[in-house]
């Protein structure tokens, strides 16, 4: 089985698409694209969010009220690893006596964070498994099942195979529960994890059966905080509005091309929070809001219709050329 740390060393595999790096040229400069050609520079498919960072931050203060419009019980305030663990330290450190040894106080606050970030995950994980090609009101009551049943993913490992089925009949697709099963089995076994999924996009996918890079992402941000993108049929109709793009929905370079957008999107957003908040290093660590950014797009394009405005031919996109 691979090690977590060789599977931490792996490379993005966002592809790349040089026009998202280009600065979008100032209104009135460039000529609209008129029918019935549409000539245009690939700029104009630059995502406005990326220049509008006053349009993100209302977005991200709109998914703050939203995201507990719809009753969705794995949605769970980010818990921040430096405030949980001085918190945890501060709070043991008042109960312990003047001979106790710092180092004690520091393992147990290493190890509740641990414990609730191994919680967290697993939350994240099932709901994601759960919501693909499901609606919200049919996996909510599966998933507050689900957590009476195996509130830990130890607990879940242990299961047998049949009860995991039946637990699962009536969501479909029934090679997910076997995979889900599979993959706490191994992730509880696994000598490094030993029941915490892993926190990077790539180990994620590599040791976790039934894991794409969708639902890696979304754990990855989600729980972690690391700025990686989530890619959705919700989150392509926001980007794709936003870049004016007329494509195939499903074909590969069209999806290229919006992962490598939402990349962007996710680490520019986290850097302008950054940059409002008074501790500088957070620009560098991780934070709430890759995770609120990406599920904020993905609630966002449940209102977006699914037409789109002009269409770009990706292969040009793609190596930087003009459409």
């Amino acid at each position: 089985m691979p090690s977590a740390s060789k599977a931490r060393a792996r490379t993005p595999t966002t592809p790349p698409a040089p026009f998202l790096d280009r600065p979008r040229v100032p209104p009135g400069t460039q000529a609209p694209a008129r029918p019935p050609l549409r000539e245009h520079a690939l700029g104009y498919h630059r995502p406005l969010l990326l220049d509008q960072p006053e349009v993100a931050d209302e977005l991200l203060r709109w998914f703050s009220v939203q995201e507990h419009a719809r009753e969705m019980p794995w949605r769970q305030a980010w818990i921040d690893p430096e405030a949980d663990e001085h918190h945890g330290s501060d709070e043991r450190a008042a109960k312990r006596t003047k001979t106790e040894d710092d180092d004690s106080t520091g393992s147990a606050a290493t190890e509740d964070l641990r414990s609730r970030l191994k919680r967290r995950a697993y939350e994240v994980w099932i709901s994601e498994i759960m919501l693909q090609q499901t609606r919200v009101e049919t996996v909510r009551e599966y998933w507050l099942a689900w957590m009476r049943r195996w509130p830990t993913i130890e607990a879940l490992a242990e299961a047998s195979p049949d009860d995991v089925l039946a637990a699962w009949r009536g969501l479909g697709y029934y090679s997910r529960a076997t995979r889900i099963h599979q993959a706490a089995k191994q992730v509880v076994e696994h000598p490094e994890l030993q029941g915490l999924l892993p926190e990077n996009v790539d180990a994620l996918q590599e040791l976790v059966p039934g894991v794409g890079r969708y639902t890696a992402g979304a754990i990855s941000s989600i729980v972690f905080g690391h700025a990686v993108p989530i890619l959705d049929g919700n989150v392509a109709r926001v980007l794709s509005r936003q870049s004016a793009l007329y494509a195939d929905p499903k074909a590969k370079q069209t999806t290229d091309v919006l992962w490598a957008m939402a990349q962007k999107l996710v680490e520019r957003v986290s850097e302008h929070a950054a940059g409002r908040s008074s501790d500088k290093k957070r620009g560098a660590t991780p934070s709430a809001t890759p995770g609120a950014w990406n599920q904020a797009l993905m609630e966002l394009g449940r209102y977006v219709p699914r037409s789109t405005l002009c269409y770009l031919t990706f292969q040009h996109a793609l190596h930087g050329g003009e459409a």
